[in-house]
């Protein structure tokens, strides 16, 4: 499946998911597959990517471990840009 993996400010690139990931789910018991890192967990132990959209910029579901790396990312970028 293709997904967009936010690369800058404003620039995505294109690139490709397992049909196990997933961005929305009503079966929070559902299993589904971290687009990230390949974990595989319950959709209700996920938490909403900062960093890869479907085509509707819909946020695709990820594991805790790749959503602390995400904050931490957005936070140095802040910092850098002196928020």
């Amino acid at each position: 499946m293709k997904a967009y993996k936010r690369v800058g400010e404003d620039e995505f690139e294109e690139i490709e998911v397992k049909p196990e990931c997933i961005t929305l789910c009503k079966d929070f018991d559902r299993l589904c597959i971290c687009p990230t890192c390949g974990k595989v967990m319950k959709y209700g132990d996920t938490y909403a990517s900062s960093f890869i959209f479907d085509k509707r910029y819909v946020s695709y579901a990820v594991c805790k471990d790749c959503k602390e790396k995400e904050r931490a990312i957005k936070e140095e970028y802040y910092r850098s840009k002196g928020f």
